[in-house]
Parts: structure tokens; sequence; C-alpha cells
């Protein structure tokens, strides 16, 4: 088993982004998961959907646009961010952040 993405790419990066800033990241971010159920009422079509409505974002932003992924310091939440580039991905979720302040 194990986790073979091969719709999305593991970005250092973004990695390193989050982990300093992971607590307001998953408010910025594109999207966020966690890891297994944690009673929030999260069913398997709503992260379908989730996903679908970040590849559409993605798509519409760039249709070359990549979708990255990091997951946090405590490996209990993924984060999903899209950008041309990881460059960009990070520029994106910096933007969001300044925007939250």
């Amino acid at each position: 088993m194990g986790f073979h993405p091969q719709n999305m790419t593991r970005s250092q990066l973004l990695q390193d982004f989050v982990n300093e800033q992971e607590d307001v990241a998953s408010e910025a971010c594109d999207m966020t998961s966690t890891a297994g159920y944690d009673n929030d009422g999260s069913i398997g079509p709503d992260l379908i959907d989730n996903g679908i409505g970040l590849a559409m974002a993605a798509r519409d932003y760039d249709p070359n646009a990549i979708v990255f992924f990091a997951f946090g310091d405590f490996g209990d939440a993924c984060y999903y961010q899209y950008g041309r580039d990881e460059a960009d991905a990070v520029r994106r979720l910096r933007e969001t952040i300044e925007k939250l302040d």
C-alpha cells in the first residue's frame, strides 16, 4: 500500500512554509485535509467534491497549474495549494495570509 499521488506534486517549498506558518496556513491554503475521522461531519462525497473544486479552481487559474501538497509538522494535516510552479503556489499562499491579517 502506501501513498502514491498521481495528480498532485509534493512540494518541499510549501512544506517549509506551512511548517513555519501552520497556525494560519490551515485557513489560508486552497484546501486542507486531516488524517482520519475527526467527527466534523465530513464524509467521502464531501472530500471528493472538495478535491474536484480544487482541481477546477486550479484549472481556472491556469490550465497548466499544478496542485502541490505538503504535510504539517505533526503529520495530521495535509495542505494543498495550486500554482504555475512551487514559488507561485507559495506566493499565492503568502498573499492570502496577508489578507487575513
